[in-house]
């Protein structure tokens, strides 16, 4: 099994750079006012009045709009809860469809998919699920790089699990790193990894290298992988709401 390079230290790496430019200049999260964090016990009824008035499963599933066309509802929650996973990954995939507005709208705006994830790791930077759902986002727009970087944090943050190494294997599949996907690969599997979508890849992509791709035989004493978050909005979610799976093969 291909070693993986130590983690780098959290300190050694470079601040985030975030707020570029755009039509509705991305704005920093306002700490000094009323925000709701979506892990805070105490902000969850409240965190349920904004839910049931602006994120009902028709507007997280993009099918219609419940106050307003879409996706204002999906902006007002995140204006309100910066770090609601479903809902940054609700207005991921809506404007991976459709473009927002081109006016500037001061007193509601709708800034792009890349601010709101800005914008909500700003605000919690701790949150190794917000970094993961943003390289996920980076991942589909061929923004490699930014993605990486992105897992780096997260690796550098202590958070290495089978599910992370087997999305990082996915990420530097596309970016052509046939090596380091391999090695990500050969980590996941080895701790369990239930979904073949990554090995069944990387046998393809090897196949004119001769190279063998890894097997799913986990290590002696290995912890098992978590199970994908289930994304349906049709059936029952803990309180809170858990951030939705970002693998996506």
């Amino acid at each position: 099994m291909r070693a993986l390079p130590p983690p780098p230290k959290l300190a050694d790496l470079p601040p985030d750079q975030f707020y570029g430019d755009d039509v509705q200049p991305c704005v920093p999260v306002d700490k000094s006012a009323d925000i709701l964090d979506l892990n805070d016990r105490f902000a969850q009824p409240r965190v349920t009045i904004v839910e049931s008035n602006h994120f009902i499963p028709a507007v997280e599933q993009l099918i219609r709009g419940q106050t307003a066309p879409l996706p204002r509802d999906i902006a007002f929650v995140l204006r309100n809860i910066p770090n609601h996973y479903r809902a940054l990954n609700a207005m991921s995939r809506w404007q991976s469809m459709n473009r927002i507005p081109d006016e500037p709208d001061v007193s509601a705006p709708i800034w792009t998919s890349a601010c709101y994830f800005q914008r909500a790791i700003d605000f919690r930077p701790t949150d190794y699920r917000l970094r993961l759902l943003y390289a996920s986002h980076l991942q589909k727009l061929k923004r490699f790089s930014e993605a990486r970087a992105q897992f780096v944090r997260v690796e550098a943050m202590g958070f290495e699990s089978a599910d992370v190494y087997y999305n990082r294997g996915l990420l530097e599949l596309d970016a052509g790193d046939l090596k380091a996907a391999q090695a990500y690969a050969d980590q996941a599997y080895s701790l369990g990894y239930p979904l073949p979508g990554l090995r069944n890849r990387l046998q393809r992509a090897l196949a004119g290298e001769g190279a063998a791709a890894p097997k799913a035989v986990p290590r002696k004493g290995s912890t098992p992988a978590t199970k994908p978050v289930r994304t349906s909005t049709t059936r029952p979610r803990p309180r809170g709401g858990m951030a939705p799976s970002t693998t996506t093969r």
